[in-house]
């Protein structure tokens, strides 16, 4: 049961959130926003609206791709979750 009801939850942050960043970013890459939603899981969080500040989380992980993504790895989405779960902080911080 909770397995279900975590990928439920990881499927509306991964939609909403993907969604949201492609007003603010250009070419929302899945590779961060699995990251910062991995992120958001992390923190209990379950729904969009429960982040304050969202645009600044967004901008925050530079959710824009990078011109060469041929050589992202393991180490770049330890940075990418890290950078969520700061963003996050600072956001609910505030």
């Amino acid at each position: 049961m909770y397995d279900d009801m975590n990928e439920i939850h990881r499927a509306d942050l991964t939609r909403g959130l993907r969604r949201r960043a492609a007003d603010l970013v250009p070419n929302p890459q899945d590779f961060y926003v699995h990251a910062v939603v991995d992120g958001l899981l992390d923190q209990g969080v379950t729904h969009l609206a429960d982040v304050r500040n969202m645009d600044a989380l967004i901008l925050s992980n530079t959710l824009a791709a990078p011109e060469d993504d041929e050589d992202t790895d393991e180490d770049d989405l330890d940075l990418a979750a890290a950078a969520a779960l700061a963003a996050l902080h600072l956001a609910s911080a505030a």
